[in-house]
């Protein structure tokens, strides 16, 4: 029985599936997150008078810890997006019939989601205490709107 080596041009073509999705889902999802706190900093904008600049770099904060929560939801839209796609193209069965295996025409799909996982796993803990120092300034209401007074 002969050994079939790895199809990495398939494997790119998947991950090309699913990349996509996943970068507009992403940016969807913050963006809805980010709607809701929108309403509080327009407040701050307008009622408080504070800096557009402040308001935008408190935005960016947000942003970023809104990430944790959209990454894997956005994954798991663009795999069902991705994959059905390929299914209903009759792609799937294309390559099944080539003789893939199930395990081989999702392993590409699996390594994104762990690679994924990693990042998070990684990037979360070492930056959560940067972000909350960063957002000292910002969380501490009853300070600022009495600076803003004076």
């Amino acid at each position: 029985m002969k050994h079939l080596r790895a199809p990495f041009t398939l494997y790119r073509y998947i991950l090309g599936e699913i990349l996509l999705p996943f970068t507009g889902a992403v940016l969807f999802f913050v963006f809805v997150l980010l709607m809701f706190q929108i309403i509080n900093l327009v407040d701050f904008f307008v009622v408080h008078k504070v800096s557009a600049v402040w308001v935008i770099q408190l935005l960016g904060y947000l942003g970023l810890s809104l990430l944790q929560p959209a990454i894997p939801i956005a994954f798991l839209l663009a795999v069902l997006l991705g994959i059905g796609r390929l299914s209903t193209d009759g792609e799937i069965m294309a390559m099944r019939a080539s003789g893939l295996s199930a395990r081989q025409i999702l392993s590409p799909v699996l390594l994104c989601g762990f690679a994924l996982f990693l990042v998070g796993a990684g990037i979360n803990p070492a930056t959560a205490l940067e972000r909350i120092r960063n957002m000292e300034p910002f969380i501490d209401y009853p300070q600022l709107v009495q600076e803003l007074a004076k």
